[in-house]
């Protein structure tokens, strides 16, 4: 426990909670665990339930269920989309940070954090993101940092953005 700890101390938290995600889907899931509970202790005090549903498990096309809570991951909403190009990675990254993160806003530097880790770093960002914001409709808006500081740039999805990806979602199969 102690071990654990000390890994996840320096972590930020999205980063803890992806980690702890990914560390749930591939042994807590696996082994029939429950938060802390051996499985003799819920048997004793709590019959199983007939068949769990995990968000993992949820088909992406259900439209009973939000587009935001059919992913429980980053990945698996990029691995879905398939995002052909730059401009559409940014756009499921972001959608990503402000929907299901539920960021007011985020820089590039947020986006290309969760990209990198898809193995999908975006050169020249800030060109696809002054491409973006010159079409129309506006795919996203810069609600601050200026032209000298693309770096430290605050950005938000528009309406026409998160519609993008909704129908991205949508649309993939």
């Amino acid at each position: 426990m102690g071990a654990i700890e000390d890994a996840f101390v320096s972590l930020d938290d999205e980063t803890r909670a992806r980690v702890l995600g990914w560390a749930y889907a591939k042994y807590a899931a696996a082994s029939d665990f429950t938060m802390g509970r051996s499985p003799q202790q819920r048997q004793q005090n709590e019959p199983e339930p007939a068949s769990p549903v995990f968000v993992g498990e949820l088909e992406a096309t259900d439209p009973e269920v939000p587009i935001a809570d059919r992913f429980q991951h980053f990945g698996e909403l990029y691995s879905h989309c398939s995002p052909p190009g730059s401009q559409e990675r940014f756009l499921v990254a972001a959608y990503w940070l402000q929907v299901k993160l539920a960021k007011e806003t985020f820089g590039n530097g947020d986006i290309n954090k969760l990209l990198r880790d898809q193995g999908e770093d975006i050169p020249g960002l800030n060109k696809v993101v002054d491409r973006m914001k010159a079409k129309s409709p506006k795919f996203v808006a810069q609600l601050g940092g200026g032209a000298a500081d693309k770096t430290r740039r605050v950005l938000k999805l528009t309406q026409p953005g998160l519609k993008a990806v909704e129908e991205m979602v949508e649309n993939a199969g």
